[in-house]
C-alpha cells in the first residue's frame, strides 16, 4: 500500500511537471520619429524593384515603390515593399496602426497601406488597412481574416486621409476595427509567427488609363501578445521527485532491515 502510495505521489509530479508552461509576451512598438528605420524591422521587395521612403515628422513616409510589372488589364501583380518582423507563435494578440495616404488629388492613384498578419506556414491569417485598386475611383477601408475578405466600397474613402486600424483576438475570436467602428469580425485559431506594414503600387497602363502612386504614411505601429514555449518540467518539481525517491528508497531499506 504504502509504495503504491509513493508512486502515484512519483507519477503525479511527473505529470504537474510536464503541464508547466513558460509564458513570454511579445511586444513590438514604434513611434517612427528617430530619424532612422529600426533595424529590427527586415526590409522586402515583392515583384517590386525599389522603394524610396524616409523616416520624418514623426512618420515613416514611402513615396514611391516601383513596380516590377506594368499591368494593362485588373487583376494583375502588384509591387510591394514591406518592413516586418517575426516572433514566436502567439495566439492571442492587439495591434493598432495610425496612418495616413495621399492620392496626388487623382483618382488615378493605386495603392494599398496595408498591415498583414502570417502564421507558422507563411500563410495570411489577417490583413487591414486602406487599398485602393481601382484607376477610375479612390480607395477603400479593407479588411480579411482567414480568407474572408471586405471593403467599404470604392471611392468611400477621400483622396488624401488618415485612419487607425486596431486588430485584435481573444480566444478564437477576431475583430477588425476601422477609426473606431467594426469593419470585419470572423472566427480564427491560426498561431501568428509575423507582422508585416506593407506598402502597395499597381502599376497600370491600358493605354488610355495610366496609374500613379502618390504617398502613403504610418504614424505609429503597435502589437502585443504571448507566446508559450514547449511545455518542460519545473525545476521545483524536479527537487520534490528527487526527495520522494530518496525517501522511498529509505522505506524499502527499513523493510528490509526489519
Amino acid at each position: 500500500m504504502k509504495s503504491t502510495l509513493i508512486s502515484s505521489l512519483v507519477l503525479g509530479a511527473m505529470l504537474f511537471s510536464w503541464q508547466i508552461k513558460v509564458f513570454a509576451a511579445v511586444v513590438i512598438e514604434d513611434q517612427f520619429n528617430d530619424g532612422v528605420l529600426d533595424s529590427a524591422w527586415t526590409q522586402e521587395l515583392s515583384d517590386a524593384l525599389a522603394w524610396e521612403y524616409s523616416e520624418n515628422g514623426g512618420s515613416l513616409n514611402v513615396s514611391n515603390v516601383q513596380s516590377s510589372i506594368t499591368n494593362n488589364v485588373s487583376g494583375g501583380t502588384w509591387g510591394i515593399a514591406s518592413i516586418g518582423q517575426s516572433f514566436d507563435a502567439v495566439a492571442d494578440f492587439n495591434s493598432s496602426m495610425a496612418f495616413s495616404w495621399g492620392s496626388d488629388a487623382s483618382n488615378s492613384a493605386m495603392q494599398g497601406l496595408l498591415v498583414s498578419f502570417y502564421g507558422t506556414d507563411n500563410n495570411l491569417v489577417a490583413r487591414t488597412g486602406y487599398f485602393d485598386g481601382w484607376v477610375k475611383y479612390s480607395g477603400a477601408a479593407f479588411a480579411e481574416i482567414e480568407g474572408r475578405k471586405i471593403h467599404s466600397g470604392y471611392g468611400s474613402q477621400a483622396l488624401a486621409g488618415d485612419g487607425q486600424v486596431d486588430i485584435s483576438r481573444s480566444g478564437d475570436n477576431m475583430i477588425v476595427n476601422w477609426n473606431g467602428q467594426e469593419l470585419l469580425s470572423d472566427i480564427s485559431s491560426s498561431l501568428l509567427t509575423r507582422v508585416e506594414i506593407e506598402f502597395w503600387n499597381y502599376a497600370y497602363n491600358d493605354g488610355a488609363d495610366v496609374s500613379l502612386f502618390g504617398d502613403l504614411n504610418v504614424d505609429s505601429f503597435t502589437f502585443s501578445g504571448e507566446t508559450a514555449s514547449v511545455p518542460e518540467p519545473s525545476s521545483a518539481v524536479l527537487l520534490g521527485l528527487g526527495m520522494l525517491g530518496m525517501f522511498w528508497r529509505r522505506r524499502n531499506l527499513q523493510s528490509e532491515q526489519a
